[in-house]
């Protein structure tokens, strides 16, 4: 049978116990918020290079028709000459 003494230092290491898991929860927590924060900064960092990049094609892919439209016009005057 279990004296008052006996279920006093039970009560005690349970708290300690509840204690310690709510420290080590926290310390979850922190980590699970700066791994997000990291990741929601890499994404936007990625998206960023990639929107960049897709801005640099576009243009230069424009820059590209308009001289296609120059040369078929340049050759299309020859024909007519």
């Amino acid at each position: 049978m279990l004296t008052k003494d006996d279920v006093e230092q039970i009560a005690t290491l349970i708290h300690a116990s509840e204690k310690r898991l709510t420290e080590k929860i926290e310390t979850v927590d922190l980590k699970v918020e700066t791994v997000h924060a990291f990741n929601k900064k890499a994404h936007t960092q990625i998206m960023d290079v990639l929107v960049e990049s897709g801005e640099i094609n576009y243009q230069e892919l424009k820059k590209e028709l308009k001289e296609l439209k120059k040369r078929i016009e340049q050759l299309e005057t020859r024909q007519q000459n």
